[in-house]
């Protein structure tokens, strides 16, 4: 028994979590990786389901074949535009990661990840942050200022400078 790790883990509040997964079988499979997080509670629902209630604090959804992945982020966020979602899917291609993000998603996680790295992902997009690895941050970054949504390289530093 570790003290300071099992203190850390009480003081941690309770997350709600929405799983959005089709598949019965990796449902299961998602509850028995975080069955050891006692601050993760996971509740399985659909996106109709979800119309009715706004009490979670992240949404999971499983990134499946034949499953518009886009639409599926797009209702979501019409539904509960503050909530953050959480892609679990086969890919470790940046394009589709990458994609996953500009589509409204807060993050992305391969499903072959180790167990530790889901919960983490959840903790950090309930905190507002987004989950990805720094390259395709960087793309996302890079691609915003490319459409005109931030502002330029220059201006950008200029913002950065001046506040701090």
């Amino acid at each position: 028994m570790n003290l300071i790790t099992d203190n850390a883990k009480m003081s941690r509040p309770m997350l709600l979590v929405a799983l959005i997964e089709s598949d019965p079988l990796r449902s299961v499979g998602f509850r028995a990786l975080l069955e050891g997080e006692a601050d993760l509670e996971m509740i399985s629902i659909s996106i109709p389901e979800m119309a009715a209630r706004a009490s979670f604090d992240v949404v999971v959804i499983g990134d499946r074949p034949g499953r518009n992945l886009g639409d599926s982020i797009s209702n979501l966020t019409m539904l509960h535009p503050t909530l953050p979602i959480l892609v679990i899917g086969p890919s470790k291609d940046d394009e589709i990661m990458l994609n996953t993000l500009v589509s409204g998603a807060k993050g992305y996680v391969f499903d072959g990840a180790p167990p530790s790295e889901f919960a983490r992902a959840i903790r950090v997009d309930s905190e507002g942050s987004v989950w990805a690895s720094g390259r395709i941050l960087s793309m996302f970054v890079e691609l915003a200022v490319q459409k005109g949504m931030l502002p330029g390289e220059n201006e950008a530093l200029l913002i950065v400078r001046n506040r701090f």
